[in-house]
């Protein structure tokens, strides 16, 4: 009669490696149930540095003129979208000197979508990375170098119930013993660059060895380029990234319109919110306080575009985007981008628009559909809360 070898699982592999007792606490998902998102994404300080642009606007500007242009031209600026996405779980909780750490699994994914010449939008790649942060404390060999936990993952990988359903542990990490600090804030916080570095991953990726990126094949990332350097990882200083940023720009669904200043420095949240349909505000530049690296400074232009009349909205601020753009060389620092370039992705943005994903997502005023088929072209391929609580 043949025996059955009890499998193990992967989170009693870590304890008994590590030394430390695990409470086999509940598990949630740390992102789950959430009240709405709020509308003001909290945004960075910068350094406000005038005009983002070559021509001096101190109004709207139409752009009804280049979108119909371009409506006549049907040949899209934009010919790939991406995003990235993370969602956590605590799973336990483990004992290391008289102190209790939580456990959690981030879930961290990215997915870039292409558009071909025929106008179809498919997945281009996806990734899906299961990664453990836990408290640093667990390194038998104190931290030098992460070997110690890199081992740990292929035994995990290789002797756990994660081989027999063909899944692995992308990497362990750890989070740093702060007094004073939550744990698990600190889990999430690590977790969090850990997507933010997969993104800069793919652009790499795209620019480097795909080779695909160029003017007439713009990339639109969802959310900020502003990167703030990171520790760890092969893509944590965007200052030394710069290049790989040409032909990419960011759009985000939230923003903080008190962060959109005149040439004076005053807000512009008023100038958003009466923005007309199909305008966009002059565009105005900024030195970023956390992306400087080794690299140097770095730059950025930022515009606001209205998308979506305001009658069909709740808030002002619903309808409009913010563009972001990296600026790459002496001349753009120094003198902004051309205001002609900027029309020009202004108005292939508001051709992004439709269809509308009304009612299917909060953000549906805010949304480029291209961006939210990306976005649920990720979320396919992630395993399910379900899965995810019985798999370690």
């Amino acid at each position: 009669m043949k025996r059955t070898v009890k499998e193990v699982s992967p989170l009693k592999i870590f304890e008994q490696e590590t030394y430390g007792k695990s409470y086999s606490t509940h598990r949630y998902c740390c992102e789950a149930d959430l009240a709405p998102e709020p509308f003001h994404e909290k945004e960075r300080d910068f350094v406000f540095d005038k005009y983002g642009e070559t021509e001096r606007h101190k109004k709207w500007i139409d752009l009804r003129k280049p979108v119909e242009t371009i409506s006549k031209l049907q040949v899209p600026l934009f010919s790939f979208f991406l995003d990235g996405s993370r969602r956590v779980y605590k799973l336990d909780d483990i004992e290391y000197n008289n102190r209790v750490y939580p456990i959690l699994l981030g879930q961290i994914g990215a997915s870039c979508c292409r558009r071909n010449i025929e106008g179809y939008i498919k997945n281009f790649r996806t990734d899906n990375r299961l990664i453990l942060a836990v408290p640093s404390v667990a390194d038998q060999d104190g931290g030098k170098k992460s070997i110690f936990f890199r081992n740990l993952c292929d035994k995990i990988n290789a002797e756990s119930s994660l081989k027999r359903l063909d899944l692995s542990l992308y990497k362990i990490i750890s989070y740093p013993d702060l007094s004073g600090r939550d744990y698990a804030d600190l889990a999430i916080s690590n977790l969090h660059d850990e997507m933010l570095g997969m993104e800069k991953e793919f652009v790499n990726w795209l620019v480097k060895e795909e080779r695909v990126l160029t003017p007439g094949n713009m990339l639109i990332k969802d959310g900020s380029l502003e990167y703030k350097n990171i520790k760890r990882g092969s893509f944590k200083d965007i200052s030394q990234l710069k290049s790989n940023y040409n032909c990419v720009i960011g759009v985000s669904k939230r923003f903080n319109p008190e962060k959109s200043c005149d040439q004076k420095g005053k807000s512009n949240a008023s100038l958003i919110a009466q923005l007309p349909l199909y305008h966009r505000t002059p565009a105005f530049k900024f030195k970023s306080n956390v992306a400087t690296g080794e690299g140097g400074a770095v730059h950025f232009a930022a515009w606001y575009v209205r998308i979506r009349h305001i009658k069909h909205t709740v808030s002002p601020f619903d309808g409009v985007v913010k563009v972001e753009r990296l600026l790459v060389d002496d001349r753009t620092v120094r003198d902004g981008l051309e205001s002609d370039e900027i029309n020009t992705i202004s108005a292939h943005i508001v051709w992004e628009r439709n269809p509308t994903c009304y009612g299917s997502d909060q953000r549906w005023a805010n949304h480029l559909y291209p961006i939210h088929l990306t976005e649920r072209c990720l979320k396919s391929r992630r395993l399910s809360d379900h899965v995810i609580m019985h798999l370690l």
